[in-house]
């Protein structure tokens, strides 16, 4: 499981302020793809029908993308400085690697020292 980062400054960024009377659509909307991408590790890019099926509207990812918080892109959009504050797709699949490695060892460690005890008692 991946997570995603919000800066505790988010609220008054001068970025969220720009979202006017749309502000919590939008920061909704920006919350759910942010919590999307890491899921599926798209590196904060986000198709547009992902976001039609997450509850957006045209209008509110014209929004976004007017205030800078997402970028248009081909096929979608890209989330601002995504992986400034998460980490991308390969280090988050190099994390997950170690992490089996390590349960592996220890698991062979446990297991070995079991058999150990069973065959000197």
């Amino acid at each position: 499981m991946a997570w995603g980062r919000l800066d505790d400054g988010f609220y008054d960024h001068p970025k969220i302020d720009r979202l006017g009377k749309d502000r919590l659509a939008c920061v909704g909307l920006w919350t759910l793809t942010v919590s999307w991408c890491n899921r599926y590790l798209t590196n904060g890019f986000v198709p547009t029908e992902r976001v039609l099926r997450l509850g957006g509207t045209t209008r509110l990812a014209a929004a976004l993308t007017a205030a800078g918080l997402w970028e248009e892109v081909d096929g979608g959009y890209l989330i601002h400085d995504f992986l400034h504050f998460n980490e991308s797709a390969d280090e988050i699949r190099e994390d997950r690697e170690a992490a089996r490695k390590r349960m592996r060892l220890l698991r062979d460690n446990r297991r070995r020292s079991r058999e150990q005890d069973m065959n000197t008692g």
